[in-house]
């Protein structure tokens, strides 16, 4: 054997033992698998109390699958009793997707968690499960750091989505875009206000508008989204000259979409001009979203001439014969 085909070898040796095992090759992790998807609660129950913390973890969030009330109890002592920072984590998402008092009162005490990766599941799970009476545990707790404030903005978040969030937890979020906070938290700042209930967005609009120019794509398009619930003068602008000039394509679609949701002239126009965008998306969404207008008919035919993009020319068409049949 030559020397080149010995170094082949070696590479190939060497590479297939580096490379981790399939994990369905462990057949516990398969019997774990197989209750998540037959919704085995009761048979998944002891696995939960399996001395290697990799099938305690691989349960736990089997649970989060099953969503089984009846073994908050046991994901609760393993959130406040296990030695593994990972399946302590574990079992906080798990209570967090099994919403119930059980759930709830196994996770406020793991406010005391001293993991920052933990504390920052516990405190997104609490989002999800906290009952109104006990809101002010979320409200008087103090991140310590950044894991803390990403944890607690994505607590704050699920609240909103749950209609439970009051004005106090707006202003915290409206900071959390203002400051120099981890994009994470910016994220979830921006999504309370875009898609959160009772969140009075337009005492916010300062931070929110401010939002449009964040340096993170994602945090840019929910805030485009925010925007649209503001007081419709104040948002024409930001949301034009996003749609403008983002570099982001996404960006772009998205203020396309909230521009769509405005019941301006001037929104409609802009959005029409802006057909032609370099990237498809932002002019498929133009299209889904123009507004029937019988004074730009004879626009909306010439572009959609103009245009090779067939969804596109088919939504303009659909437009221009709602507007004038004979078109």
């Amino acid at each position: 054997m030559d020397a080149r085909r010995l170094v082949i070898v070696w590479v190939t040796a060497t590479a297939a033992a580096c490379t981790p095992p399939n994990r369905f090759t462990d057949r516990t992790l398969q019997n774990i698998t197989e209750l998540q998807d037959r919704r085995r609660g009761d048979s998944l129950l002891h696995f939960l109390l399996d001395k290697h913390p990799v099938y305690r973890k691989e349960a736990a969030l089997s649970f989060a699958s099953v969503q089984d009330t009846v073994a908050a109890l046991q994901l609760g002592n393993m959130l406040l009793e296990d030695p593994v920072a990972e399946a302590r984590a574990a079992a906080a998402f798990a209570l967090g997707q099994t919403p119930c008092a059980a759930a709830c009162n196994a996770l406020i005490p793991a406010l005391q968690e001293k993991d920052p990766l933990v504390l920052r599941e516990v405190l997104e799970a609490l989002g999800k499960t906290i009952r109104k009476d006990d809101l002010q545990v979320l409200k008087n707790f103090k991140p310590a750091d950044s894991l803390g404030q990403i944890g607690l903005a994505w607590a704050y978040y699920h609240l909103a989505l749950r209609g439970l969030a009051d004005s106090t937890i707006a202003a915290r979020q409206a900071t959390l875009i203002s400051n120099q906070s981890p994009a994470t938290a910016r994220l979830a700042a921006a999504h309370f206000f875009a898609r959160g209930q009772n969140t009075n967005a337009d005492k916010f609009s300062l931070a929110l508008l401010q939002a449009t120019k964040d340096s993170n794509a994602f945090v840019r398009m929910a805030a485009a989204t925010a925007i649209r619930k503001i007081d419709s003068t104040a948002a024409l602008q930001p949301l034009l000259a996003m749609l403008k000039s983002d570099p982001d394509y996404r960006v772009r679609v998205a203020a396309a979409r909230a521009l769509a949701g405005l019941s301006s002239p001037r929104a409609n126009q802009a959005l029409l001009t802006s057909l032609m965008d370099k990237n498809v998306n932002v002019g498929i969404a133009i299209a889904e979203g123009l507004k029937p207008n019988k004074s730009v008919v004879g626009e909306i035919l010439a572009q959609a001439k103009q245009t090779s993009n067939w969804r596109i020319r088919t939504n303009l068409y659909r437009l221009a014969l709602d507007l004038q049949p004979s078109a």
